[in-house]
Order: structure tokens, then C-alpha cells, then sequence
């Protein structure tokens, strides 16, 4: 599993920057909308870094969604499924729509949600609460983190386990397993999970209370609003 966010430039999926930002028309073979006009236009946000995920809707038709918002690409993205991933982009406003160059997109690596209160994990972890990409959005839980890595570093394992209360599904605990690693450093890193097979929460909002411990040992809950992906 990588750890570093800064090892996540090493594996960036180039993709070839499309010129325009006006819908333009959908082309299958290319995974992208043909440009439109608009081609020698700055952007309305340029070089925004953000989270979503790379999905397809029912007329196989590739998007990003994120916070809410589709995002379509101007720009060829590789797709293998759907998942979780970090993008750099520049975007595009058309009345209700946006558009995407995007310049790089990176899968995020993902933990286990389970139902398995069992899974082992004592070790700490500091969870960036403050950060941008710590975030609960389209029923994926991100966190932004830092913990201990050996000087030769081996697979770390990250679990989010419900279930530990039964009148309260919502309840989650977050759980690393380092697998015995070493200290050698503090390194960040981020890690989702895809909880949306919690119950479904309808139209309403609920509270994901989610509970760690610190490198120090020090027990941590936080809380987050979720609503289920319809």
C-alpha cells in the first residue's frame, strides 16, 4: 500500500489536455466530450485538486462526481471501475454544467469496511480532521493521516468496523494494523473506504461517529453527516 502523499506524483495517470470547455458531443471511443467552443478560454478554476469519484451512468457515459457535483471529462480519463480517486484539473462552468481538463488522476488506496469485529489493530494513527481531504462524500469516508513507518517499510492493514453497537450502526472504529513496522519516521498518507452499504438513511442525514487511536494512545471520536448514495 502506498503511504506518501507525495509518492502519489510517481504514479499519476497523464492524460492528453483536451482544448475546449462547451459540451460539445459525447465520443465513446475517446471516454471525453470533442471540444467546443470556448477553446482559448481561461478556466473558471484552474489547477484545483480535489477528490471524486470516476464512475459511469447508465449510458456508460464516463463522469466524476464530487461533492455532489458531475464533472465532465474534457479529457480522456482511463476507466476500470468505479472508485475513489484524486484528480488535478482545471474546470469549466456552462450554465449548470461543468467541464474538466483534467492533468492527472490517481486512484486512492482503499481500507476494509467490515462488519468483523475481530480484525486486528491496536497501532496509532493521527487523523487530519482539518484537512481537505479528510472528507465523508458519495458514501466514501477519505482521511487524511500520519503514522509510524520503518526505515524498510512492510504492508500496512486499515479497517473501519461497524457493528460494535447494536442500536447505533453509525458507530464506526477505525483500526491499523502495522504488521509489526518499525519507527523510523512519520509519513501521511490517505486511505478510503466505501461505507454505502450502511443502512440506507432516505432523505434524512445521519451522524457517522467514528473512533480511533492517536500515535500517542489517545482515543479520538469524531463525528461525520452521511446520507446514503441514491
Amino acid at each position: 500500500m502506498k503511504k506518501l502523499v507525495r509518492h502519489i506524483a510517481l504514479f499519476l495517470l497523464l492524460c492528453t489536455v483536451a482544448g475546449a470547455c462547451s459540451k460539445g458531443v459525447y465520443d465513446p471511443d475517446e471516454g471525453r466530450y470533442t471540444p467546443g467552443y470556448y477553446s482559448d478560454s481561461s478556466p473558471h478554476e484552474a489547477d484545483v485538486t480535489f477528490l471524486a469519484t470516476i464512475t459511469k451512468d447508465s449510458k456508460g457515459i464516463v463522469y466524476l462526481l464530487s461533492n455532489g457535483r458531475r464533472i465532465e471529462p474534457l479529457t480522456a480519463l482511463d476507466y476500470t471501475r468505479q472508485q475513489r480517486v484524486m484528480v488535478k484539473a482545471d474546470l469549466y462552468h456552462k450554465g449548470e454544467s461543468i467541464f474538466a481538463k483534467v492533468k492527472w488522476m490517481e486512484p486512492l488506496d482503499e481500507g476494509v469496511f467490515t462488519h468483523d469485529a475481530s480484525v486486528a489493530g491496536s497501532d496509532g494513527l493521527d487523523v487530519e480532521l482539518d484537512s481537505s481531504f479528510t472528507e465523508l462524500d458519495d458514501g466514501y469516508l477519505t482521511l487524511f493521516y500520519t503514522s509510524w513507518w520503518g526505515e524498510h517499510p512492510v504492508h500496512h492493514d486499515f479497517y473501519l468496523v461497524s457493528g460494535l453497537k447494536l442500536d447505533d450502526p453509525y458507530y464506526l472504529e477505525l483500526r491499523h494494523n502495522a504488521h509489526g513496522d518499525g519507527k523510523y519516521s512519520k509519513e501521511d498518507g490517505i486511505i478510503c473506504f466505501d461505507i454505502n452499504s450502511l443502512p440506507p438513511t432516505g432523505d434524512d442525514t445521519k451522524t457517522i461517529h467514528l473512533k480511533w487511536n492517536t500515535i500517542e494512545g489517545n482515543e479520538i471520536i469524531a463525528s461525520f453527516e452521511f446520507k446514503s448514495r441514491k
